[in-house]
């Protein structure tokens, strides 16, 4: 389920950035576009962490023997959430929709970051 779901919400944000191709200056596409992105990787840092668990939790002690190599995934789920940490994405959310705070100052954070030799990894 915790799949499904993450992959309903990137294929939400996938619609949403293909508006916003064809309308760029559109504040409201750029606005949900911001929101979509972040709920998806929110959503999908968690599946996966859940589903890579969820591996060793089924199989047993046994799956975590260096034979089978599954650590491999809880180790890949664990370095890309916490590469590009979500708590921040979850802020920006919230505080749209419940401030009503523009998420547009998130990208001009980022913006700001970037112009101090920070590298970009996604809206």
């Amino acid at each position: 389920m915790a799949l499904r779901a993450a992959e309903s919400l990137l294929r939400d944000a996938a619609r949403v950035f293909d508006e916003h191709e064809q309308d760029p200056e559109n504040k409201e596409l750029q606005d949900q576009l911001i929101l979509s992105v972040a709920t998806a990787r929110a959503h999908s840092d968690s599946a996966s962490l859940k589903i890579s668990s969820d591996i060793f939790s089924l199989l047993g002690a046994s799956s975590s023997l260096s034979k089978w190599n599954l650590d491999r995934f809880w180790r890949n789920a664990r370095v890309h959430t916490t590469h590009d940490p979500i708590r921040w994405r979850l802020h920006h959310v919230g505080n749209y929709y419940l401030n009503g705070v523009d998420p547009g100052e998130y990208t001009a954070i980022l913006n700001a970051k970037e112009q101090q030799g920070a590298t970009r990894t996604a809206p």
